[in-house]
């Protein structure tokens, strides 16, 4: 996640029902939504090579996003 930061979005302060809290991945499930940002400087905003930064941008996260795709429809 380098690319993009750390995840935010809402998170529950206990563990999620059936979880048990001393889950390795227990920060990630409390997540009530995965949210990642990507600042994007202004140079760049008007500049001529935004769609193409943007495509790569989106290259990146595209494994991110077929992982969670997954993770909720089996």
């Amino acid at each position: 996640m380098k690319t993009f930061g750390r995840l935010e979005g809402e998170k529950l302060v206990r563990p999620p029902q059936g979880f048990p809290a001393d889950s390795p991945f227990i920060e990630l499930l409390k997540h009530k939504s995965y949210i990642v940002v990507y600042p994007l400087p202004d140079a760049l905003a008007f500049g001529a090579g935004l769609l193409q930064h943007t495509t790569e941008v989106c290259r990146i996260l595209n494994p991110f996003n077929r992982f969670l795709n997954v993770a909720v429809t089996g």
